[in-house]
């Protein structure tokens, strides 16, 4: 995609501003996060009672954005009017405040995934160990409506054939878009009340067992 705008620059002489957007997280002001997203997909299904664990991924930052801070990030952007006559600009998206993968799950066990008075309690594994609980449960009677993780089982084998011998996680610039963006310069990193809510609205809907 990036050649083609490029090439489209040259030829056309177009004005082209290129949007990198990162992972999204849930609204910071609804607290809605879409459930048919793998990230929610993984945090429902690691709160079942027979997963009852989160998988570990060392070395992983976590630069999600919120939805509705990436919106008005893409508005800043698309709406500033540089002062150079550059006509091909890239912007990365992602948070610039990213936090351990480990903080995000102590997060996870601080809210209420569990339920009322079940904090704190899911495991922390390695991620071969997790898919191997949900295959398990693939090969019960387990319902994907109760373990939507079910739905995704070969998305989740082929991530832990990347996971493996994989350390760390690539980290994007983020200071030109901060340089156009208030909406970016002023995104926290995850936060506990964002999480607080993106569970509540899962628990609303039916999505946490």
């Amino acid at each position: 995609m990036e050649r083609i705008t490029q090439q489209a620059n040259k030829i056309l002489d177009m004005n082209i501003k290129l949007l990198r957007v990162g992972q999204l997280s849930g609204s910071t002001l609804t607290g809605h996060w879409n459930t048919s997203e793998m990230w929610p997909i993984m945090f429902a299904t690691s709160s079942h009672p027979s997963i009852n664990a989160v998988p570990l991924f060392p070395g992983k930052m976590v630069d999600w954005v919120p939805v509705d801070v990436a919106a008005s990030t893409i508005s800043d952007i698309l709406l500033y009017q540089p002062n150079s006559q550059a006509r091909y600009s890239v912007y990365n998206i992602v948070n610039p405040h990213p936090i351990r993968w480990e903080e995000l799950v102590g997060m996870f066990h601080a809210s209420s995934l569990l339920g009322s008075g079940k904090e704190g309690t899911m495991e922390e594994v390695d991620m071969k160990e997790w898919v191997h609980r949900l295959t398990t449960l693939a090969n019960s009677d387990a319902d994907s409506k109760d373990v939507p993780g079910l739905k995704l089982l070969q998305f989740f084998e082929n991530m832990l054939n990347e996971e493996e011998g994989h350390v760390g996680s690539k980290l994007f610039e983020t200071m030109k878009t901060r340089g156009v963006s208030r909406a970016l310069r002023e995104c926290n990193g995850m936060r506990q009340e964002w999480i607080d809510a993106n569970v509540a609205r899962w628990r609303e809907k039916g999505f946490l067992s």
